[in-house]
């Protein structure tokens, strides 16, 4: 039998709230349990840095680029999502 501490009460900005409740009815399991899975997920994945500093240059021997700026930022969020599947199961 696992043993809970912790506090009861948790206030939470009403938006978010009904969105979480939303989202665990849709998912058919209790705010409850989405709050401990999101807890767990938060402690457990790395750190996600959504700041892009650097842009890729496009480099073409012809003068016209091989992808835009639209397709490389695109990739760069399909490599990060694909890499936080692997955590968030």
């Amino acid at each position: 039998m696992e043993t809970y501490f912790g506090i009861k009460t948790t206030e939470l900005p009403e938006d978010l709230f009904l969105q979480a409740k939303r989202h665990a009815l849709e998912q058919g399991t209790t705010l409850k349990a989405l709050m401990e899975k999101g807890l767990r997920n938060a402690l457990t994945l790395p750190e996600v840095i959504n700041d892009r500093p650097y842009r890729f240059p496009i480099i073409s021997a012809i003068q016209e680029p091989v992808a835009g700026q639209f397709e490389l930022d695109a990739l760069i969020d399909r490599m990060r999502d694909e890499y936080l599947d692997q955590y968030i199961k």
